[in-house]
C-alpha cells in the first residue's frame, strides 16, 4: 500500500476532484483538479472540519455518507440527480462563478492509510454529460409534442369533415367513392363506409330533369378523366385549375326521391402523389326560403322599432337620417316633416361634436361601430334649421350605438343607431363620484378629495410663489364618547363640528375629514401668522362648544398642528407629514391646543423610529429586566409588596427605565410583542418568588401599565394565556394604572377591568387627588387599592376643601374594602386620623435584579421574625 505521500502526488495529477476526511470530519488533503474550483481557499484550510469550509454540507446527506464510511466502511456513490451540485464548485475559466456551478457526480468510500481509516471522496465534472442530457431530453420532447399536435390536428380535421353540414365525397381516379362524412352519407342514403366506397360516383347523383342529370354527369366524367396519370410530355397547363374549377347550381334527388336544389364545388386534390376528387354539395333549401323571409323581418323590425323604449334609427352613408322609431323622435325633440334634411351630428352637443365627428370618422375607416355617451341637444325643426330649445334644461345624455350597413360588395351604404336616454345613469354616476370624494356621514370631502386638492393648490401656488397653510386636527376624548355613548352619538358630534367649522371658514378654506376624529384644514391665503393663530383658537373654541346628547352635554378638545407651504416642506407628502409631527406634539403638550412646525420636530421625529427601531430589536432579544423592590419587613409579618419595573440594558446608552422610554411605542405596532414579554418577566419573577421563598403565602407583585398597553386588543385574553402558562397564582398580581388615565379612557378601560378582575387580578389606581376621575366613577371600578398623590396630603393638611375630599375617599374606601397605600409616614399619619381603616406605607427601596432582590428579601423575613420573636 502506497503511502500518503505518494497517493496525495498521485491524487494531484488526477482530472477529478479528491478530498481526503479524517475520522473527524476534517481536511487531511484536496488534490489540485477541486482546488482550482473551489470558491474557497481549500488548500490552506487543512485540518479544518469540512463543514466549517463549506457551511451548506451542515446536517447534508453527504457529510452522513462520509461519516458511514468512516464509522463503518461503507462506500456510498450519491446521485447527480439527488443533489445536482453538493460541493460549490466552479468552472475556473467562468468570469461569473453563480452561473457555471459544475453538475457533479460524487463516490464516497473508506481508505485504510497506516493505524487510521481516511473517508476518500471523489469528485467528477459532469456538466457536459448532463448539459448533453438534457438537450437529448429536450429534443424527444419536442418531437413527441409535435407528434401529438399533429396527431391531434389530424383529428380535430377529420372530426371537422364528418360534423360539416355540407355532404363531402371524395372520388378516386377510377370515379368510385373514396370517403363520405356524415352529411353526404346521410343525404345520398349511404349508410356506412362499406356501402359507400361500391358506388360510383354518377350513379348517386340522379337529377329531376333529364339535362340536369346529362349535364351534372358530363362535368364529373371531365373531371374523373383530369385525375388519370399521364406522362410527363402530355401533361398540359389547365385553362380552369382545380382550385378554380366552377360551382354548379342544379337540382338532384336525396335518398328519398324529394328533389332538392343544391350547389355543387369541385376540387382535385394532389397528396403523396395521388389525385382525388373532392366534391361538396350544399342544400340550398333554406336559401329560398331566407329571401323570402327577408322582406317579413323587414317588416317585424318595422314594428319592433315602433315598441322599442330606446330611439332607433338609420341613416345613409352621409349620416343624414332616413328612418327613425317614436321614441326616437321623443328624446331628440325632432320631428318627420324635414328628417331627410337632419344629421344625426347635427344632434349633438356643440362642445363635444367635433370629437365626435373625429371618433365617427375613424370608426368607418377601421370599419367598426361606434359607442360614445354624450350630450343630445332637443331640436326644434323650423323649415330644416336644427335649433337647441335650452342647452341647459333640455339637454339629455344618451349612449350612442352606431353599427354600418354593408352591401354585397362589403361598401358601407348607411349606418343603423340607437340612442339609449341615460340621463339618470349620469345623474347616479355623478351622486356615486360624489360619494368617492366626500365623507357619507358630515358631507366633508374626504381624504381623497383633499389630497387632489392638496396637489393643485401647491402647483398654483409654486407658479404664484404665495403661501398656504394646512391644519391637522384631532378630537381630544372622542373615543371616550363613542366606548361610553355609543358610535351613534360619535357621529352626531362629528356632523355638529364639522358644521361649525364650516361656517366658521370662508368658502375658499377646504375643510376635509380624513378619517375617524381627523380633520385636516387647507388656508389658501393668510397675510400674517397671527392670523392662523386666531383661526386656530377659533377652532379650539367652537370644538369645546358642548353638544347635546341624549339631554346631557359633552364636550371635546382639540389639538392641532400646523405647517405651511413652501417654508415647510416641498411637496404634499411632506406638508402633511410635518402638519401631522406637529399635531403629536400638540398632543403630547396638553397645555398647548396649537403647534407650528419646526425643524426641530423632525430630528425628535427620527430619534423616535430609532428608539423604535432599537425597541423593536431589544423585545426580540428580551434585553430588558425585572427590577424589583420592597416595602420594608417588621413584626414577622409574611405580608410583602413587591414593586416591579422593567429597565433595558441599551447597548450604547446603558440602563434606561421604563418611563423613559415606554411612551414612545403608543403609535407603534410594539406594544402587542411588549406586552407579552413584560407579563413573561413578571410571571417568571412571581415563580422564581415562590420557589425561592414558599413561606411567603401573601405576596403582592405590582406593575405599572400605561392606558394604550392595556386597550391593546387581545390585552385581557394575553394575561390569562400567560398565567396558565406559568401556573401562578393571579392574587398576587396587582395591575397599576393613573388616575387620569382611568378617567381619560373611563368606557374603553372598564370592561378590561372587569375582564382581569375575573381572573383575579386586582387593580390599583395611583397618583390619585380627585382632581380627574370623580369619587363616584370608583365604585364602578373593581380596583383592590388606591395609591394616593402626596400632593393631596401636603395640600389637605390647611385646606378644608381638600380635608373633605380626603374624608370622602377614606369613607368610600371603607366602605369597599379598598387599600389606601402612601409613601410617606405622615401620609399614613392623616389617613388613619381621617378614619381610613385599610392603609399601607409604600417605601420601596432601589430596585434589584431577582438574585440580588431574593436574597435581600430573605435577610429581611429573618430579621423580622427575630424581632417578633
Amino acid at each position: 500500500m502506497p503511502n500518503e505521500a505518494t497517493y496525495k502526488a498521485v491524487l494531484d495529477s488526477l482530472d477529478i476532484g479528491v478530498l481526503l476526511l479524517d475520522q473527524d470530519l476534517r481536511l487531511v488533503h484536496v488534490n489540485a483538479w477541486l482546488s482550482n474550483r473551489c470558491a474557497v481557499p481549500v488548500a490552506a484550510l487543512i485540518n479544518q472540519p469540512i463543514g466549517s469550509i463549506f457551511p451548506t454540507l451542515k446536517n447534508s446527506f453527504l457529510l452522513e455518507c462520509c461519516n458511514d464510511a468512516l464509522h463503518q466502511g461503507l462506500p456510498k456513490k450519491l446521485s447527480n440527480t439527488l443533489d445536482a451540485s453538493p460541493l460549490p464548485l466552479y468552472d475556473p475559466n467562468a468570469i461569473n462563478e453563480g452561473e457555471h456551478l459544475l453538475q457533479q457526480s460524487i463516490a464516497i468510500r473508506p481508505i485504510e492509510s497506516k493505524d487510521r481509516r481516511l473517508c476518500e471522496i471523489v469528485v467528477r465534472d459532469v456538466t457536459k454529460n448532463v448539459i448533453k442530457e438534457n438537450w437529448l431530453k429536450r429534443i424527444a420532447t419536442n418531437f413527441r409534442h409535435e407528434s401529438q399536435q399533429k396527431d391531434t390536428s389530424l383529428a380535430q380535421f377529420a372530426q371537422i369533415i364528418e360534423n360539416a353540414t355540407d355532404a363531402i365525397l371524395v372520388v378516386a381516379s377510377d370515379g368510385h367513392l373514396d370517403m363520405a362524412n356524415g352529411a353526404a352519407k346521410h343525404f345520398f342514403g349511404l349508410h356506412d363506409d362499406a356501402t359507400a366506397i361500391t358506388k360510383q360516383v354518377n350513379d348517386i347523383f340522379t337529377s329531376h330533369h333529364q339535362w340536369q342529370r346529362q349535364e351534372l354527369r358530363t362535368q364529373l366524367q371531365q373531371l374523373i378523366e383530369e385525375l388519370q396519370p399521364r406522362p410527363e410530355h402530355q401533361k398540359t397547363s389547365s385553362a380552369n385549375p382545380s382550385n378554380r374549377i366552377p360551382a354548379l347550381a342544379t337540382q338532384i334527388k336525396n335518398h328519398a326521391g324529394q328533389v332538392v336544389p343544391v350547389q355543387i364545388r369541385f376540387a382535385i386534390s394532389h397528396h403523396f402523389g395521388h389525385r382525388k376528387l373532392i366534391i361538396t354539395v350544399r342544400d340550398c333549401t333554406d336559401q329560398a326560403e331566407t329571401e323570402q323571409n327577408f322582406y317579413a323581418s323587414e317588416n317585424r323590425f318595422q314594428t319592433l322599432a315602433k315598441l322599442a323604449p330606446v330611439g332607433i334609427f338609420r341613416t345613409c352613408e352621409r349620416g343624414v337620417i332616413r328612418y327613425a322609431n317614436e321614441t326616437w323622435f321623443q328624446l331628440t325633440g325632432a320631428d318627420d316633416s324635414h328628417l331627410d334634411r337632419l344629421s344625426w351630428l347635427s344632434l349633438v352637443a356643440e362642445n363635444s361634436r367635433e370629437t365626435i365627428e373625429l371618433k365617427w370618422q375613424a370608426s368607418k375607416a377601421n370599419r367598426l361601430g361606434l359607442r360614445e355617451e354624450f350630450k343630445l341637444i332637443k331640436q326644434n325643426l323650423n323649415s330644416g334649421q336644427a335649433k337647441p330649445l335650452d342647452g341647459h334644461h333640455d339637454a339629455t345624455w344618451v349612449l350612442c350605438n352606431l353599427m354600418p350597413e354593408y352591401d354585397n360588395q362589403e361598401h358601407v351604404h348607411g349606418f343603423v343607431g340607437i340612442f339609449t336616454d341615460i340621463t339618470q345613469q349620469r345623474s347616479n354616476q355623478e351622486a356615486i363620484e360624489r360619494m368617492a370624494y366626500h365623507d357619507a356621514l358630515t358631507g366633508l370631502p374626504n381624504r381623497r378629495y383633499f389630497n387632489d386638492t392638496l396637489e393643485q393648490h401647491i402647483r398654483l401656488n409654486r407658479r404664484a410663489q404665495t403661501a398656504f397653510a394646512l391644519f391637522a386636527l384631532d378630537l381630544n376624548g372622542f373615543k371616550q364618547i363613542n366606548d361610553t355613548l355609543g358610535h351613534d352619538a360619535g357621529d352626531i358630534v362629528l356632523k355638529a363640528i364639522a358644521e361649525r367649522l364650516q361656517k366658521l371658514l370662508r368658502e375658499s378654506a377646504t375643510v376635509a375629514r380624513i378619517g375617524g376624529d381627523e380633520f385636516n384644514v387647507m388656508i389658501p391665503e393668510f397675510e400674517e401668522l397671527g392670523a392662523l393663530e386666531i383661526i386656530a383658537q377659533r377652532i379650539g373654541e367652537i370644538v369645546r362648544e358642548p353638544t347635546v346628547l341624549d339631554g346631557h352635554e359633552v364636550s371635546l378638545s382639540t389639538s392641532i398642528g400646523i405647517a405651511l407651504f413652501p417654508t415647510d416642506a416641498a411637496n404634499s407628502h411632506e406638508l402633511i407629514k410635518n402638519a401631522d409631527l406637529a399635531l403629536y406634539n400638540a398632543k403630547d403638550n396638553k397645555e398647548l391646543p396649537f403647534v407650528f412646525f419646526d425643524k426641530a420636530m423632525n430630528q425628535k421625529a427620527t430619534s423616535n423610529r430609532n428608539l423604535l427601531v432599537d425597541l423593536e430589536t431589544a423585545i426580540a432579544d428580551e434585553q430588558f429586566d425585572l427590577q424589583l423592590s420592597s416595602t420594608d419587613i417588621s413584626n414577622g409579618a409574611n405580608y410583602v409588596v413587591v414593586q416591579a419595573m422593567l429597565s433595558w440594558q441599551h447597548n450604547n446608552w446603558g440602563t434606561i427605565q421604563q418611563p423613559n422610554f415606554i411612551k414612545a411605542m403608543e403609535r407603534s405596532r410594539l406594544i402587542k410583542p411588549f406586552n407579552l414579554l413584560s407579563l413573561e418577566l413578571i410571571c417568571q419573577a412571581l415563580q422564581s418568588l415562590h420557589q425561592h421563598l414558599p413561606e411567603l403565602t401573601n405576596l403582592k407583585l405590582i406593575f405599572q401599565w400605561q392606558a394604550f398597553q392595556l386597550l391593546q386588543p387581545g390585552f385581557s385574553q394575553d394575561v390569562a394565556t400567560v398565567i396558565r402558562r406559568y401556573n401562578v397564582p393571579t392574587r398576587w398580581l396587582q395591575f397599576e394604572i393613573s388616575e387620569q388615565a382611568a378617567n381619560d379612557y373611563f368606557g374603553s378601560l372598564l370592561p378590561i377591568f372587569l375582564q382581569l378582575n375575573r381572573l383575579g387580578v386586582q387593580l390599583t389606581l395611583t397618583e390619585f387627588s380627585g382632581a380627574h376621575l370623580p369619587l363616584q366613577k370608583i365604585t364602578q371600578l373593581p380596583i383592590a387599592a388606591v395609591e394616593i398623590n402626596p400632593v393631596l396630603l401636603d395640600y389637605g393638611t390647611n385646606h378644608r376643601a381638600s380635608q373633605l375630599q380626603l374624608s370622602s375617599l377614606c369613607d368610600l374606601c371603607n366602605r369597599l374594602g379598598i387599600v389606601i397605600h402612601t409613601r410617606t409616614p405622615n401620609g399614613l399619619t392623616q389617613l388613619r386620623n381621617h378614619g381610613c381603616q385599610q392603609s399601607q406605607l409604600l417605601e420601596p427601596g432601589a430596585g434589584l435584579a431577582m438574585d440580588a432582590f431574593i436574597e435581600q428579601l430573605k435577610l429581611a423575613i429573618k430579621a423580622a421574625n427575630g424581632r417578633s420573636a
